[in-house]
């Protein structure tokens, strides 16, 4: 990108649900984009999944090649209570 980077996080409400910030590294700025999302169990095809958030960043914002790519996962049970309270013991 060659725009400075915003002091912001940006989140999309349609779906496939999308987030969006930048952020400076060495002297350039970075479009993260994040999303795609799906359950930690089964089977999961990662590559399809970053292409989607690559083709996603370059068509609709001109974001240059991918320099970095990671996946991670957010703890979300499945009957949507909150999480809450000491973890059980082993």
């Amino acid at each position: 990108m060659d725009s400075p980077p915003l002091d912001a996080t940006f989140i999309s409400v349609e779906d496939p649900m999308r987030s969006l910030l930048t952020t400076g590294l060495d002297g350039v700025s970075c479009l993260l984009t994040g999303g795609e999302g799906h359950p930690a169990f089964g089977t999961v095809e990662p590559s399809s999944r970053f292409a989607n958030l690559a083709d996603c960043a370059q068509s609709r914002f001109g974001a240059g090649p991918v320099a970095y790519r990671w996946s991670t996962q957010d703890a979300m049970p499945r009957d949507g209570r909150v999480i809450q309270g000491p973890a059980p013991a082993p």
